[in-house]
């Protein structure tokens, strides 16, 4: 849905005509692994029969934009879902990755979201005191 908005925005801004159509289509084939790689490589292709020089912006513009979604905008709404820290769900990623490959990256941030939940639990040390009323436990 970012991708979408962002990419028909860009390509509206810079003239492109159809630009909600290829807009739509990187923001759909951004679904699928790749999608985005291939829908700007069609959309700036497909310009490019136009005027050369708008499909090296819009492929300049769509490779700069892709690249701010996914490592400044994916991260900061990542952690406001699981209550991380942008820059821990970035490493986890990447540990995950380096560690178990695909099935790393996708186990990254669940496994990073239970060991801070693990974490945020309180101790039995710092657990309250429960308060009892002296009154009802002297009237019986």
């Amino acid at each position: 849905m970012i991708v979408t908005i962002v990419m028909t925005t860009a390509f509206l801004l810079l003239g492109v005509p159809f630009a909600l159509v290829f807009g739509l289509g990187v923001g759909i084939l951004a679904f699928f692994p790749l999608g985005k790689t291939l829908g700007v490589t069609i959309s700036s292709t497909i310009v490019s029969l136009q005027s050369i020089w708008l499909g090296l912006r819009v492929a300049g513009v769509a490779i700069v934009l892709d690249q701010l979604i996914d490592y400044f905008v994916s991260p900061l709404l990542i952690g406001k879902f699981t209550s991380l820290n942008p820059i821990w769900v970035l490493l986890s990623l990447l540990i995950g990755a380096k560690l178990i490959g695909f099935l790393g990256l996708v186990l990254a941030v669940p496994i990073a979201g239970t060991i801070k939940a693990l974490l945020d639990q309180p101790t039995v040390s710092e657990m309250p005191e429960p308060e009892i009323a002296v009154e009802t436990v002297l009237s019986k």
